[in-house]
């Protein structure tokens, strides 16, 4: 189910109260600088691809999400005056590669990022046939070679997600 323009608009809004430190000085109401109403101005000018044009109210709720930010990773990486770069990176990739419950201290920033990321969001329902990473899984036998080379663990996010490249073979 989507959000509707007013849903989007208080989580945006909710941003200033939810982590002051990054989002208190921030103008929600002003349009963002990267958004323009100008088709003129705007680096995709065909406001109709394929045919298809953007009602009013499409175009309301793409700058409504123009300025929500991601506020459990923002969170985390508001952390940076109590710990370094390295060491917020360090401890990310210790708890993708191993689980957060393994990480001796880790910041209730960090867990509830790792809790984030290990949702699954309502709009995908998995289930026990065709989810990636289950035993039983009808799915599992696409993923084996991504699971081979490190890609999928355990159903967690490991860092080679977010690192590793895409290879992509040409079929002549």
């Amino acid at each position: 189910m989507s959000a509707s323009c007013e849903q989007v608009r208080a989580r945006v809004a909710s941003q200033k109260s939810l982590l002051p430190s990054l989002y208190g000085q921030v103008d929600f109401d002003r349009m963002p600088e990267r958004f323009t109403e100008d088709a003129s101005e705007a680096i995709v000018k065909d406001r109709a691809p394929m045919g298809v044009a953007m009602t009013a109210y499409e175009f309301e709720l793409v700058r409504a999400y123009t300025m929500l930010g991601d506020i459990v990773a923002d969170a985390y990486a508001a952390l940076m005056p109590a710990y370094s770069f390295r060491q917020l990176i360090d401890m990310l990739r210790e708890a993708c590669d191993h689980g957060v419950e393994h990480l001796d201290g880790a910041p209730p920033e960090l867990v509830a990022f790792i809790r984030d990321m290990e949702r699954i969001p309502d709009w995908r329902a998995w289930t026990p046939q065709c989810h990636p990473t289950r035993p039983g899984s009808t799915f599992r036998g696409g993923l084996r070679s991504a699971r081979l080379h490190g890609v999928l663990r355990d159903g967690r996010p490991r860092r080679s997600d977010a690192t590793a490249p895409t290879v992509l073979r040409r079929h002549r």
